[in-house]
């Protein structure tokens, strides 16, 4: 049995690699809390995947005390999924695997895969399985905490889903104008991108996706645990 480990800016996760797919086993506010549930844990685990985009300097012993072999998922290693990026040891473990997860999930399409966590990132994949590089963004709470923190007076907003358009005071002035001013941007993205890639597909995951509403009809594909989906197609690979 498998082990995926994604440790994020904001939570610190883990899944049992079923044959189904990714289970997740436990979902924690940070490292420490993360480790000790697995430490505490009677599953014994054949391999390891770590998918890190934080400082794991502190946690490393521990991490590698989890199973025979654990391995952190680099640019360097094998992968179901070719990289064309200038700087491929600087690319981010959690772009990769979310891109992985919808090449997985969609193989032989073009996709934007969006992740909404402390930053935002749009990374391509073309038709041939070719990561094509991508963008980062400030992420939902970033953007509202630096409106409240650089200015003098502009409140500090709790992110929640805008009710309108146009704000009608200055806290809907800001939810809206983030919240609004993201929502333009990923449909700009699409837009653009369509025009190069035929039958784009887009992938939406992360923890701030659930503001913003998405319907049925409007061809973009909510998965929550899409980084889980692509550590375990390339731990598999």
């Amino acid at each position: 049995m498998n082990l995926l480990v994604d440790l994020g800016n904001t939570r610190a996760k883990a899944y049992v690699d079923d044959v189904h797919g990714p289970v997740e086993l436990a979902n924690e506010a940070n490292v420490a809390a993360l480790l000790d549930v697995l430490e505490r844990g009677q599953n014994s685990y054949h391999r390891v995947l770590v998918c890190s985009v934080i400082n794991d300097a502190p946690w490393h012993d521990r991490l590698l005390r989890l199973a025979p072999q654990v391995v952190f998922l680099s640019a360097s290693m094998p992968l179901p999924i070719r990289l064309n990026y200038d700087t491929p040891l600087t690319l981010g473990a959690d772009r990769i695997a979310a891109v992985a997860g919808a090449w997985a999930l969609q193989p032989g399409n073009a996709a934007l895969v969006i992740d909404m966590g402390t930053a935002i990132t749009y990374d391509v994949i073309d038709a041939a399985g070719c990561y094509q590089g991508g963008n980062i963004a400030p992420g939902l709470r970033l953007r509202l905490e630096a409106l409240h923190e650089k200015t003098g007076r502009l409140p500090q907003v709790s992110p929640e889903k805008p009710v309108s358009l146009i704000g009608t005071s200055t806290d809907t002035a800001i939810l809206n104008g983030v919240m609004q001013g993201i929502r333009f941007e990923i449909e700009g993205y699409r837009r653009a991108l369509s025009k190069k890639y035929r039958g784009i597909l887009t992938f939406l995951t992360g923890g701030d996706a659930k503001f913003f509403e998405i319907s049925a009809k409007s061809g973009i594909f909510v998965v929550p645990n899409l980084t889980a989906i692509g550590l375990s197609s390339i731990i598999n690979h």
